[in-house]
């Protein structure tokens, strides 16, 4: 089954909060489709306005079971300029500085996994800030790199399948593959 929950035109305002926040809409929406033996999808969604959106997805085959499989993919898109316009007095940012760009991330797992135990597992991470460019209070552009990357690979293989009760006592090889950051003046 799934669902969709969407907020229109919420207004807060409060006493830590420099000035007033508005959203103009909210959405929230999820997607499961699950059989017996642990197979199937699953979705879920969140948009703030136009300047945020965050999604999961994943895949599952036979989990349930003694062995299966998941892949999830994780991603979030910012407009940081929407992003701080909309929350700076959160952020704690200076009302007279701005803040424009762009963020993503984009994360996957993939595992096999089932009822009992845990197999093998990958993960990667990719982020990135792009198009960056700030001002102070007069205007005057701060010292900051266009773009920020970010890059994560990494891996777990245990010599047996971990049972879920087991994980403290876990033997194998977990292995960082990649990790890299490239960023100037952030």
């Amino acid at each position: 089954g799934g669902a969709t929950i969407e907020l229109r035109g919420l207004d807060h305002e409060g006493a830590a909060l420099a000035q007033p926040v508005r959203f103009d809409l909210l959405r929230l929406s999820w997607k499961v489709e699950m059989a017996g033996d642990g197979s199937g999808t699953a979705s879920f969604r969140f948009e703030l306005d136009d300047f945020l959106t965050a999604a999961i997805d994943a895949t599952t085959v036979g989990i349930a079971t003694d062995m299966g499989t998941a892949d999830a993919t994780v991603t979030v898109d910012a407009d940081l300029k929407g992003m701080t316009d909309a929350l700076g007095a959160f952020l704690q940012m200076r009302q007279d500085s701005t803040l424009d760009g762009t963020a993503s991330l984009k994360t996957t797992l993939n595992a096999s996994l089932g009822r009992k135990a845990l197999g093998a597992a990958r993960l990667s991470i990719d982020a990135k800030l792009d198009r960056l460019s700030a001002r102070d209070g007069k205007g005057r552009p701060l010292p900051i790199d266009p773009t920020a990357t970010m890059v994560l690979r990494a891996s777990f293989d245990p010599r047996t399948p971990l049972a879920w009760s087991g994980m403290s006592k876990a033997t194998g090889t977990a292995k960082v593959e990649t990790c890299e950051l490239r960023a100037g003046t952030v």
